[in-house]
């Protein structure tokens, strides 16, 4: 291509690229992204509305874009670009809620099939070496208890999310809204990877099933969405009802499959 337009033809520049930070394109990539800022401004806001949604949305698998980027202070004027496409974006505050949900066992699935409707403790729990050696391996339903001795901890079986819109405004209102929900009766967090603040009031529970709820300003644009009957399991593991405040908009219905068991004691 060289040799009839003169001019070298340079690999495609992808500033959203997830493999730039993980090999040896990486000082190129950040080449680029210094002689478009404003490409790159706009690739570390679509990171950062994802952060501040799910910490663990970050670009790349163990670090940022923006933490490579605050790595080389050649990146300053892209840093600089990217506070001002925030302080001009419109922000929306919103209440993130997720629940998740303990794993059915081998045990559950033998004996109730495809559909639990009626969860017994070892639904949930695998039993442990003793419980088998002490009440033995049964074609039936175990008939103890369920104490300490017999379960091992339930492990994270399906989750379940509600994002919703509390507030729109420019970014000083909106994080000042998320202060203010701190200090009311939150607690408030940064992120150990994005720094994003997050007012958190309904703490991640130290066995399944458990509910985490908080609340987070972004650059407005994400879709209020949650799956039909989200409310009731949520209520159903947290004991809370509702949002903490009431949303701007409905949520869009996101596609599922159907719950294979009613709300029961059998989410606990």
């Amino acid at each position: 291509m060289q040799g009839v337009t003169g001019e070298p033809i340079q690999k495609s520049f992808c500033v959203m690229c997830c493999f730039s930070g993980v090999c040896a394109s990486r000082p190129s990539h950040e080449a680029r992204l210094r002689r478009f800022p404003h490409l790159a401004a706009s690739a570390l806001r679509l990171e950062y509305a994802a952060m501040a949604l799910n910490e663990n949305s970050s670009l790349y698998a163990k670090t940022s874009l923006y933490r490579n980027l605050t790595e080389d202070d050649r990146n300053q004027a892209v840093l600089e670009a990217f506070e001002a496409s925030l302080d001009q974006a419109e922000f929306a505050v919103y209440e993130v809620r997720r629940v998740y949900l303990a794993r059915r066992t081998a045990e559950c699935r033998t004996l109730h099939g495809r559909s639990c409707r009626a969860p017994r403790w070892w639904c949930r729990h695998e039993r442990t070496e003793f419980c088998l050696r002490a009440h033995g391996k049964q074609s039936t339903a175990p008939s103890c208890s369920g104490g300490e001795a017999c379960r091992l901890p339930a492990r994270k079986g399906q989750s379940r999310r509600s994002v919703r819109t509390l507030f729109e405004g420019d970014r000083a209102a909106a994080e000042a809204w998320v202060s203010d929900v701190g200090a009311e009766v939150a607690r408030l967090e940064r992120g150990s990877l994005s720094g994003i603040r997050r007012a958190v009031y309904q703490e991640a529970g130290p066995d399944y099933p458990h509910g985490i709820g908080f609340v987070t300003a972004a650059p407005k644009g994400a879709q209020d969405k949650q799956r039909s009957g989200f409310e009731d399991v949520w209520s159903a593991v947290t004991g809370r009802a509702g949002t903490w405040r009431r949303p701007l908009r409905g949520a869009r219905p996101a596609q599922q499959l159907g719950f294979t068991q009613p709300m029961s004691s059998g989410w606990k």
